[in-house]
């Protein structure tokens, strides 16, 4: 007679505890980490770029636009590396004017591979700011 009880017990424990753990992996998997302690590195034509070297490849892939605008400056484009090292989105944090915002985005684009960041040796959501700067020379 106890025993109906207990089974139905111990299964609705299991079915909850199921469920509260399903809700944990998708929390997990929603995170996006500013900081992680193995940083996304971007794949271009087989090479490997550590995040502080950045710049190079920006600085090498980086077009001045046909206007008469005299622009000078920074735009920062933040992106998020997604757990499969795609660019998930992207979105401007500091514009510039049009032309240069418009041609800083191209060079974001050309960003499709990473290797994921890492948290504990696991592959996460990271997002990173790229500071591209605008200067006449």
């Amino acid at each position: 007679m106890y025993l109906k009880p207990i089974a139905l017990f111990l299964l609705l424990f299991t079915v909850i505890t199921e469920a509260y753990s399903q809700t944990d992996l998708a929390l997990n998997d929603t995170i996006i980490y500013d900081s992680v302690d193995q940083n996304p590195i971007l794949i271009s034509d087989s090479k490997y770029i550590e995040l502080e070297n950045i710049q190079e490849f920006i600085n090498a892939n980086l077009i001045y636009p046909d206007t008469e605008l005299d622009c000078q400056g920074k735009v920062f484009i933040s992106i998020i590396i997604e757990k499969d090292g795609t660019v998930g989105f992207k979105k401007f944090d500091r514009h510039l004017c049009t032309p240069f915002d418009e041609k800083s985005m191209e060079v974001v684009d050309l960003m499709k591979r990473w290797i994921p960041g890492k948290m504990n040796g696991i592959s996460v959501r990271t997002r990173i700011k790229l500071p591209i700067t605008w200067r006449l020379e």
